[in-house]
């Protein structure tokens, strides 16, 4: 058997070993969670004529961490040159 190999997790460098992990519960599992971040682009306009032309829109974050915060905010986004 070469080094390493077997059961002797002595032998395996601490870098490469496994995270011990907690074993989730279904609570933790469909519970709310504790910090997320969601961005929705919403209701494009068009502005302009031929090259002249952007879109803009709505921006709207939503971040949760302690608190949930809401900020709405509309682009511009020029697609030409």
């Amino acid at each position: 058997m070469a080094e390493g190999e077997g059961g002797d997790k002595s032998a395996i460098p601490a870098d490469t070993r496994r995270l011990g992990v907690k074993k989730q519960t279904l609570d933790d599992a469909y519970a709310a969670p504790a910090n997320f971040l969601e961005i929705d682009v919403l209701n494009p306009e068009t502005h302009g004529v031929a090259k002249k032309r952007y879109t803009d829109y709505e921006v709207r974050m939503k971040v949760g961490y302690f608190r949930i915060l809401s900020i709405a905010k509309r682009v511009h986004i020029s697609l030409g040159k």
